[in-house]
C-alpha cells in the first residue's frame, strides 16, 4: 500500500480540517513527522487506520477520538495498491459521530479520470478494503508502524520471551491453541468412537460359529422329518376325501328319492292342470276383455263429463260477448270528442279573457277618464283568465242532432280545466278497456268453440271404443265356453296366470326327469359309509396337520435364528475391524495430543518463523552494512563479522549503531513475512519513536541505513522527536500542540 493524500477533521486534538500530501512528502523516499510528545504525531497513523479499517487501536470506542469541541469527525484517505495484477487508486471516506447510527463509510476508485463509487455501506466498505489490502488491521499496523523499540530488546531477550513475541506477532498463540483444541477434539472423538465400538461389541458376546453349526444340524434333521410327515398327511387326506365323497353320495341319493316321492304325490294335480291349460288361456282373455270394458266405460264417462262442462262454459262466453256487444261504442266516442273539444275551448277562452283584459287595461292607461267604467270589466276578465273554474254547462251545450246523446252523458260536468282533463283521460281509458275486454271475449269464445268441438270428437271416439270392447268380451265368453265372467275368474283363481301355470308344469316335468336320471347315476352299488368313519378320518388329518404346523414353526424359528446368527457373526467380524481401527486411531491422536501439549507445537512454529526471519534479516543486514555483518539464529541471535573471518559474537556485545542495524533488519524481515501472507509488496512503512536518544554518530548510522533502503517503490516515514534526525531529513511534517483556542496544526517543510 502506498499513501497518496490524507484529509481529516475532528480527530483527537485536531479540531480543524487538516491535509497531508504524501506524494509530495515521498519525493525523496524518506520523510519525517516531528513534534513534541503529545502534539498529535501518532494521530496521523490513527487516521489512516480509521479510514482503512474503521477502528483505532488506542480507543475503546470511536466516539472517544472525536474532538471535544465537535459532534462528529471525518477522514478522507487516498491510497494506491497492487490489486488483481495492476496498480489501482482508491478513496475511502468515513464519518463518525457521537450519536448512535451516525457513522458512515464510502469507497470509490479512480477510473477514467473520475472517482467511481464502489459502495456506500459500512460493512461492504470494510469487506472491500480488506479484500483490496489483503491485510487484517493487526497485520497492517505491524507492517506499516514497525514496533522498532521492541526489537532492541527482542534480539537480547531470553529464548522464551522471544518465542512469546514471535507468537504474538504472527498470532501463533491463537493458532497453537486452536490447533491443540482441534487435536484434543479429535482425540476425544476417537476415544468416544473406540468406547462406542466396545459397547456395540458387547451384544455379540454370545455369537459364535459353533452355535450356527448346531442350528444347521437341527434344520437338516427337521427337514427329513417334515418330508415324511407331509407324505403321511397326503395319504390321510386322500382317505378322508374318499370317505367324505361316498358319504355325500349316499346322502344325496336319499334326498333324491325323497324328492321323487314328493313329486309323485303331485302327479294327478299336474295332469289336471295340463288338461285345463288351453281353457285357462281363454279364461284369461275373458277377464282381460272385462277389465278393458270397465276401463273404456270409465273413459267414455270422463270424456262425456268434459264435453258437457265445455258446453256450459261456451254458453257463458256467448252470453258475456253479447253483453259487451250491446255497449254503444259510438256514443262513448262522441262524448270523448265533445269533452276534448270543450277542454280546448275552455283553454282558448282563458287566453282570450287574458287578451281582452289586457286590451281594456291598455285603454284605461291611455284614457284614464274611463277607469271608473273599465276597471270592473278588466278585473272581471283578468279573474276569468287566471281562475280555475269554468262553466262547462254552456260549453257542452248539445248541438242540433246531438241532444239525444248528450242527455245520456251530461250527468257529470267538470268544474275546471284540470278536472276536465282528468275526466277526459278516464273516459278514454274506459273506452280502451271496453274495447280490449270485447276483443278478449271474442277470442275466448273462439277458443271455447274449438275445445268443445275437440271434446265432442273425443267423446264419440270413446263411445266407439266402448262398443268394440263389449264385442271382444262377448266373443271371448263364446270361444271359452263360459257362461259369464265369474266362471272364467274362478278358473284363473284356481290355477293362476296361464304363463305361470305353464312354467310350473314345465318345471315339474323337468325336475322329475332330472331326479330320475340323478337316482340312476347315484345307484352304483357301493357299500354305505357311516358318518363316524368320515369324522375319524378328518380327525386324523387334523392331527397330522397340527404336527406338521408345529414342526414348520420349529424349523422357521431355527432358520430365523440361523440367519440372525450368521448376520450377527458377520456384523461381529466387521465391528471387530472397526474396533481395531478405532483403537489404532485413538492411539495416533493420543500421540499427537502429547506432542501438542503445553504449547510445544507453538514453540516449534515460532522457532521455524525465527529461522526464516533470521535468514531474511541477515540478507538485509548484509545489504545495510555493505556485506560486513550477517545474522544467525541458534537458540539465540548471533552477529557474524565478515571483516573478521566470519566470527560470531553475541548481540549483547553490539554497539548502539550495530544494535539499531540488527533491529531494523529484523523489523523489516518480520514486516515482509507478515505482508507475504497477503501477497502484497511492502511500499511504505513508519518507524514510530524507535530511536530513543541518539548521538550524532548514531544518527549518521540511522540515516545511512535508511538511505540505502529507500527507492522509487519504497518510502519510509519517521515519527520522532529527536532534533538531530530533524536536521537530516529534507521532507517533514511539523506538528504543534493544541491550545485552548485552537487544535493541533501541521506544517509541511
Amino acid at each position: 500500500m502506498k499513501p497518496c493524500f490524507l484529509e481529516f477533521c475532528g480527530i483527537n486534538s485536531f479540531s480543524d480540517r487538516t491535509e497531508i500530501d504524501f506524494n509530495k512528502l515521498s519525493e525523496y523516499g524518506i520523510f519525517g513527522i516531528f513534534g513534541d510528545t503529545g502534539s498529535g504525531k501518532s494521530t496521523i497513523l490513527d487516521c489512516i487506520c480509521l479510514a482503512l479499517y474503521g477502528e483505532i487501536r488506542r480507543a475503546r470506542k470511536l466516539s472517544e477520538v472525536i474532538n471535544y469541541k465537535l459532534e462528529k469527525a471525518w477522514v478522507k484517505f487516498t491510497f494506491e495498491c497492487i490489486y488483481e495484477g495492476r496498480r489501482r487508486r482508491y478513496l475511502v471516506e468515513r464519518e463518525i459521530g457521537r450519536k448512535a447510527g451516525s457513522n458512515a463509510a464510502r469507497l470509490s476508485e479512480w477510473v477514467e479520470n473520475a472517482w467511481q463509487a464502489i459502495t456506500d455501506r459500512i460493512d461492504e466498505t470494510d469487506a472491500c478494503i480488506k479484500r483490496v489490502m489483503g491485510l487484517e488491521r493487526q497485520d497492517f499496523e505491524r507492517c506499516i508502524a514497525l514496533p522498532q523499540g521492541e526489537f532492541a530488546q527482542f534480539i537480547k531477550a531470553t529464548p522464551s520471551d522471544r518465542l512469546k513475541l514471535i507468537a504474538r506477532l504472527f498470532d501463533l498463540e491463537a493458532y497453537g491453541a486452536a490447533l491443540t483444541e482441534k487435536v484434543n477434539r479429535r482425540f476425544y472423538a476417537a476415544e468416544s468412537e473406540r468406547k462406542a465400538a466396545e459397547v456395540r461389541m458387547e451384544q455379540y458376546a454370545e455369537v459364535s460359529e459353533e452355535k450356527n453349526a448346531a442350528l444347521r444340524a437341527q434344520l437338516e434333521a427337521g427337514s427329513e422329518a417334515r418330508k415324511a410327515l407331509r407324505e403321511k398327511l397326503r395319504a390321510a387326506k386322500e382317505e378322508a376325501d374318499m370317505l367324505s365323497a361316498r358319504l355325500e353320495r349316499g346322502e344325496l341319493l336319499k334326498k333324491t328319492e325323497a324328492r321323487l316321492s314328493e313329486l309323485e304325490a303331485k302327479r294327478e294335480q299336474f295332469s289336471l292342470l295340463e288338461s285345463e291349460l288351453a281353457r285357462l288361456e281363454r279364461a284369461a282373455a275373458v277377464c282381460t276383455a272385462k277389465r278393458d270394458g270397465m276401463r273404456l266405460r270409465s273413459v267414455r264417462d270422463e270424456k262425456g263429463n268434459k264435453r258437457n262442462a265445455l258446453k256450459n262454459r261456451l254458453d257463458e262466453a256467448e252470453r258475456a260477448l253479447q253483453n259487451l256487444m250491446n255497449w254503444d261504442e259510438e256514443a262513448a266516442t262522441l262524448e270523448i270528442e265533445r269533452l276534448a273539444a270543450a277542454t280546448e275551448q275552455a283553454a282558448f277562452l282563458k287566453e282570450e279573457y287574458a287578451v281582452f283584459a289586457g286590451e281594456v287595461e291598455g285603454l284605461t292607461q291611455k284614457y284614464p277618464v274611463i277607469e271608473k267604467d273599465s276597471l270592473p270589466i278588466s278585473q272581471k276578465y283578468r279573474a276569468l283568465s287566471t281562475g280555475e273554474r269554468i262553466d262547462f254547462s254552456r260549453i257542452l251545450k248539445p248541438s242540433e242532432g246531438e241532444e239525444g246523446h248528450s242527455k245520456e252523458n251530461t250527468g257529470e260536468l267538470p268544474a275546471s280545466v284540470a278536472e276536465a282533463k282528468q275526466l277526459l283521460s278516464r273516459k278514454r281509458k274506459e273506452r280502451t278497456d271496453r274495447l280490449a275486454e270485447r276483443k278478449r271475449a271474442t277470442e275466448f269464445l273462439a277458443a271455447m268453440r274449438t275445445d268443445h268441438a275437440a271434446a265432442e270428437a273425443a267423446f264419440e271416439a270413446a263411445e266407439h271404443a266402448l262398443m268394440e270392447g263389449r264385442e271382444r268380451y262377448t266373443s271371448a265368453l263364446t270361444l271359452g265356453g263360459f257362461a259369464d265372467a265369474e266362471e272364467a275368474e274362478a278358473l284363473l283363481k284356481k290355477y293362476g296366470n296361464p304363463k305361470e301355470a305353464q312354467r310350473e308344469l314345465s318345471a315339474y316335468r323337468a325336475e322329475c326327469a332330472a331326479l330320475t336320471a340323478k337316482r340312476a347315476e347315484l345307484s352304483d352299488g357301493a357299500p354305505e359309509v357311516a358318518r363316524e368313519q368320515v369324522t375319524s378320518a378328518k380327525t386324523e388329518v387334523e392331527k397330522l396337520e397340527a404336527e406338521l404346523a408345529a414342526l414348520e414353526r420349529t424349523l422357521a424359528v431355527a432358520e430365523t435364528e440361523l440367519k440372525r446368527g450368521e448376520s450377527m457373526l458377520e456384523s461381529k467380524h466387521a465391528l471387530q475391524k472397526e474396533y481395531e481401527a478405532a483403537l489404532k486411531k485413538e492411539a495416533l491422536w493420543s500421540s499427537l495430543q502429547k506432542l501438542f501439549a503445553r504449547g510445544r507445537f507453538m514453540e516449534y512454529a515460532a522457532e521455524e518463523y525465527l529461522q526464516t526471519v533470521a535468514v531474511n534479516a541477515s540478507e538485509r543486514l548484509l545489504s545495510l552494512t555493505d556485506g560486513r555483518y550477517f545474522l544467525r539464529y541458534e537458540g539465540g541471535f548471533f552477529v557474524g563479522d565478515n571483516f573478521n573471518g566470519g566470527q560470531l559474537r553475541a548481540v549483547g556485545t553490539l554497539s548502539g549503531g550495530e544494535t539499531f542495524l540488527v533491529s531494523l533488519s529484523l523489523a523489516l524481515s518480520l514486516s515482509a513475512e507478515i505482508c507475504a501472507r497477503s501477497m502484497r509488496p511492502i511500499e511504505f512503512f513508519f518507524l514510530d519513536e524507535g530511536f530513543g536518544t541518539l548521538d550524532a554518530r548514531l544518527v549518521d548510522v540511522v540515516m545511512d541505513s535508511l538511505e540505502k533502503l529507500r527507492s522509487e517503490e519504497f518510502c519510509i516515514g519517521i515519527i520522532s522527536h529527536v532534533g538531530e534526525l530533524k536536521q537530516r531529513i529534507h521532507r517533514k511534517l511539523l506538528v504543534t500542540r493544541a491550545t485552548e483556542s485552537s487544535g493541533s496544526k501541521i506544517v509541511t517543510e
